[in-house]
């Protein structure tokens, strides 16, 4: 069923409120919890009852083989993985916090990938013309005769629910009628200033602007820097930043030669309605979504619907210099890739007669400390009752993503970039992989028992274990944390169940597998203290 257009500031609502589907929990404990790390961090000074130099934490341990089968809780268990260690000599302990975005570091990316173009202020601007409306209003009007035609049996609704529907649309075209009577012919934009600003200050100063209102709700406390460019040269550049202390602090930037790509959510990332390699085909489920994204759309909805005029045919290896050349300029030089590819994407359009898909490079990089990866892709998240509020928060974990094609950078996320404060540890104490492996082999099982799947088993393949960095929580605090050595036991999980169909003269027996998980973290062990990590909880 095709979706009737609303105002901005109800789209905006409307994704926000998508975004953030999945996250409601039942607030039945405080917003912060105590936790203390203080026997953790006595554990790393202890170097006599552990292990620091590295060359020695997983001797005669290339790889790690083993096999469990629990059939009490349905589990099974088989690693064929190479041990990673880093090639450094020890490991530490750092206090981090969120970075905040500032106007410098905003500069320096709209110096190297917006350049002189002109940019406008998104929230000021108003690009609701005669013409775009008129257009809405075509669209509502052929869905009204669509819904008249297909729907007034009763098959679908009874009566009293089809007239509360049929009104409704017919409220909405009413609404689009008005909106056009007062719609500029052409687009009024006004200029921006670079800076970032007050979400509090924007509101107070346009208490009429439903979208200040909007924003207001999600980031009171926080700042935003909002920029679009006209479009006259062909290309359509939208910008994005914040300091959100709920949601997370992000940049985002995405230039196209069709539409404006959608950045204005709260949310870190989410830029992309679907991404995969580019020497598959659209993937044939249902919908296709990528891990970060907030709105499924249906495969079919973009089938052979190419982006002709955006093309990669440059080499992988040259559109990896664009980009770590831009990481290096804008100062962001902590920075280490962890993948790329060249894939396809479906870039968030604006408008949805512009959904499609193009191929392009992407490259994700992540923060590097002495020389090794920290891994804290998943979002910490809590919500819950604090005094008389119902507070929720996101810390995202701090990633780097930029896209390349022929036409240079056309994508730039910046994620939860972190500020590392004090090194806490130097040359941290840690567990050997010998006592590593124990717990992981009582734990992978009991943390994935599926005693309440009748009929369902779960199969666990682990492909590699590393040793990197991540982030824990810290007592009493949701915004700071200590990176840590952990442990990470990476591989695929599936539920495959089993069903026997027995009829007379037909008997068979048919297995369907569902994919749990590819090639992600099944278990995440603290190397200090061999206790396993929630990385949504934070510890």
């Amino acid at each position: 069923m095709r979706r009737f257009k609303k105002s901005s500031a109800f789209i905006m609502a409307f994704f926000m409120g998508l975004g953030l589907i999945g996250c409601q929990e039942n607030p039945d404990k405080p917003i912060v919890q105590n936790k203390d790390l203080d026997k953790m961090i006595e554990n790393a000074e202890d170097t006599e009852n552990g292990v620091t130099d590295l060359t020695d934490i997983a001797e005669n341990y290339e790889t790690y083989q083993t096999e469990i089968n629990d059939e009490a809780l349905n589990v099974s268990v088989k690693a064929d993985a190479k041990v990673m260690i880093p090639s450094v000599d020890t490991l530490s302990v750092y206090r981090v916090r969120q970075k905040s975005i500032t106007d410098e570091l905003l500069d320096n990316i709209c110096n190297e990938l917006v350049g002189d173009i002109k940019l406008y202020d998104m929230g000021l601007s108003n690009r609701r013309t005669k013409k775009v409306i008129e257009k809405e209003i075509a669209d509502q009007t052929n869905y009204i005769n669509e819904f008249e035609e297909n729907y007034s049996s009763g098959d679908f609704y009874s009566e009293d629910d089809y007239e509360v529907y049929y009104q409704e649309l017919m409220n909405e075209l009413d609404r689009l009628n008005e909106e056009y009577e007062n719609a500029p012919e052409e687009a009024v934009l006004v200029p921006i200033d670079g800076k970032l600003h007050a979400v509090a200050e924007l509101y107070n100063a346009n208490p009429q602007n439903e979208y200040y209102e909007w924003m207001y709700s999600l980031n009171k406390d926080g700042e935003v820097y909002e920029a679009l460019s006209d479009g006259k040269d062909g290309n359509y550049i939208s910008i994005y930043a914040q300091n959100n202390p709920n949601y997370g602090n992000c940049i985002k930037f995405r230039k196209s030669k069709y539409d404006y790509v959608g950045v204005y959510t709260v949310l870190p990332g989410g830029t992309s309605l679907g991404v995969w390699p580019a020497d598959k085909d659209i993937p044939s489920e249902n919908s296709i979504i990528e891990e970060n994204s907030y709105l499924k759309i249906d495969s079919s909805t973009v089938k052979g619907n190419i982006l002709e005029n955006e093309n990669a045919t440059i080499s992988e290896e040259e559109a990896q210099g664009i980009a770590d050349k831009f990481l290096a300029d804008i100062g962001l030089d902590s920075y280490s890739l962890a993948d790329g590819g060249f894939y396809s994407e479906i870039p968030e359009m604006s408008d949805e007669a512009y959904w499609g898909y193009h191929n392009v490079y992407i490259f994700n990089y992540k923060r590097a400390m002495d020389g090794v990866e920290v891994e804290n892709k998943v979002s910490k998240h809590t919500e819950g009752w604090s005094e008389d509020s119902y507070v929720k928060l996101d810390w995202p974990g701090e990633e780097v993503r930029i896209i390349v094609n022929d036409d240079g950078i056309i994508g730039f996320e910046l994620s939860a970039p972190l500020s590392i404060d004090e090194t806490v540890v130097e040359k941290s104490s840690l567990k050997s992989f010998d006592e590593i492996k124990d717990t992981f082999e009582e734990m992978v099982v009991i943390s994935n028992a599926v005693e309440d799947m009748e009929g369902v088993k779960r199969e666990i393949d682990i492909k590699s274990v590393t040793l990197n960095y991540t982030r824990i929580s810290e007592p009493d605090s949701f915004d700071t944390g200590l990176l840590v050595p952990v442990w990470n036991f990476i591989g695929d999980i599936n539920d495959v169940s089993t069903n026997t169909y027995d009829d007379g003269a037909d008997s068979r027996t048919e297995a369907y597998t569902n994919i749990y998980m590819r090639d992600g973290i099944v278990l995440q062990i603290n190397a200090i203290d061999g206790t396993v990590i929630d990385p949504e909880v934070g510890y």
